[in-house]
Order: structure tokens, then sequence, then C-alpha cells
């Protein structure tokens, strides 16, 4: 099951950049969209990066939560410090911010 999802995803990538072919393609790009598609395959069956995306607006939220997941590793880095957390008020309603902080009760 698991090795179908991959031959699946690498078989989707392949295809992609020879669509691609006469352009240049950013390898790192691709491969961490395959790695996340991989990913998210196996954890809730469904693709956020590609053509064929099945929900294009639950892709482009994935896609801006996993943008902002580089604040999470400050976080986590300011919380092991002992550091003091702030409220991210300014932060939209979907952002990753303004929900960990809430989980976090700093809000």
């Amino acid at each position: 099951m698991h090795s179908a999802t991959h031959l699946e995803e690498v078989k989707w990538m392949v295809v992609g950049l020879f669509r691609n072919q006469n352009q240049v393609v950013d390898m790192k790009k691709a491969f961490l969209e395959l790695t996340l598609n991989i990913i998210m395959r196996k954890i809730a069956g469904k693709r956020y990066y590609g053509d064929d995306v099945s929900d294009v607006e639950q892709a482009q939220r994935f896609r801006a939560i996993h943008a902002e997941m580089p604040s999470l590793i400050v976080v986590a880095f300011r919380l092991a410090l002992g550091g003091d957390m702030q409220c991210h008020a300014g932060a939209s309603e979907d952002s990753f911010s303004l929900y960990l902080d809430h989980v976090l009760g700093v809000c």
C-alpha cells in the first residue's frame, strides 16, 4: 500500500517534469512537494501539490500554513529557553501563529 503511494507520487512528479522539459525547474521545490504529497496522502489521503489537486481551496490553505511552519521552530526554541510568549494579535484568523497562540493559552 505505501509503496504504491510512493510510486504513484514519483510517477506524477516525473510526468510533471517532462511536461516542463523546456523550462528550468527548481528541483529542491519539486522534491519538497513530492515529499509533502507522500506524507499527506498517507495521513489524509489527499494531494496538496501538483496539477490534479482535488480540493483547491483546502490545498491553498495547507500551503499557506506550511509556509508559516518555520515560525513554529522559533516558538519551540522560545518555549524551550523559557522565553516570554507574545500574542500575535495582528495575525489573520487562519494563521498558524494565532492558532498556536490559542493552543498555548497566550491569547
